[in-house]
Order: structure tokens, then C-alpha cells, then sequence
């Protein structure tokens, strides 16, 4: 039996979607709504700065692939938080929290780019994908990033730092 009903869990994502737009939070983190929520929710995916800094390393020959990889793992990450904000997936969301979300949510997510030269991160979450929660279209595209300049999560393109490899 779920502790909490719809609203409260719908208003909770929203305050905690807020709070980490503002204080510029890692945005490629999984996400659970509570802490009795065992895993997290299937718009979510964990990469930590150190595969993104490794996948850096192995593209610093062709700083453009880890360049667009990032700019797409962005718009990934502004299309699944725009999904969870969306009131329209309330009941969604309410369902897949009272199923204790998902105990793997990067599982769903084909990260092997960050591990191999040359890949370039592609974004299979489109408008005609479904998922558990049916279509992930998005109606409002965001008028920014919602969580910081994408510059602030690439690794620098600084020659001198390259040449120390």
C-alpha cells in the first residue's frame, strides 16, 4: 500500500524538479520521489562524471563526438524532466511509484558510448517511443536548460590539459 496519494507525489516531483534546476544539481542522476521508493523513476538514468570524463579522454583526438554526445544526453535529460512535469503523466508517475519504479532505470538506456571511441550518444527516447508510460512526447519544448549551461557539464577543451594525457 502506497504512503502517499497522487497529489502529494505529483507535488513532491515538481518542488524537488524546482530545487535542482536552481541549485544546478548533476542532472544525469536516477531519481526516487521518496525514500521507500525502491528504485527510481524510468525517465531517469545514472552517469557519473567520471565516464563522462573518461569518455572525453577517449575521444580527445575528436572532441566534436563527446561535444555532441553531451549536447544530446542534455536534450535527453530536458525531455524526460519536461515528461516528469507534465501533468498530464500524473497518474503515470503515481502508478510506476506505487510499483516502486524501477530498480535499474540506466538499464533502459544504451549507454555503451561512453565506453567506446568515436560514439556518439543516441537519444532513443522520440516522440513515436513508448515506454511504460506510453508515448515520452513532450507538447513545450523548454525555453532553456533547466539545469545550468550545458558548457558546465562537458569536460574543458583545453589543449594544454590534453597534452598532459
Amino acid at each position: 500500500m502506497p504512503k502517499h496519494d497522487e497529489t502529494t507525489i505529483f507535488s513532491t516531483l515538481l518542488v524537488d524538479l524546482a530545487a535542482n534546476e536552481k541549485g544546478k544539481v548533476w542532472p544525469f542522476s536516477t531519481y526516487s520521489v521518496t525514500t521507500e521508493m525502491k528504485g527510481g523513476f524510468s525517465k531517469t538514468f545514472d552517469i557519473s562524471p567520471e565516464e563522462l570524463r573518461l569518455n572525453f579522454y577517449m575521444n580527445k583526438d575528436n572532441t566534436q563526438v563527446h561535444v555532441e554526445s553531451m549536447k544530446k544526453l542534455n536534450e535527453r535529460v530536458i525531455q524526460n524532466r519536461n515528461y516528469l512535469r507534465n501533468s498530464s503523466n500524473k497518474t503515470a508517475i503515481y502508478e510506476e511509484y506505487c510499483r516502486n519504479g524501477v530498480e535499474n532505470p540506466s538499464a533502459q538506456v544504451d549507454l555503451s558510448f561512453l565506453y567506446q571511441k568515436g560514439v556518439v550518444f543516441e537519444s532513443s527516447s522520440n516522440s513515436n517511443q513508448s515506454s511504460i508510460f506510453g508515448s515520452s512526447e513532450v507538447s513545450a519544448s523548454p525555453a532553456s536548460n533547466p539545469f545550468a549551461r550545458l558548457s558546465n557539464f562537458t569536460m574543458p577543451l583545453d589543449v594544454n590539459l590534453i597534452s598532459r594525457v
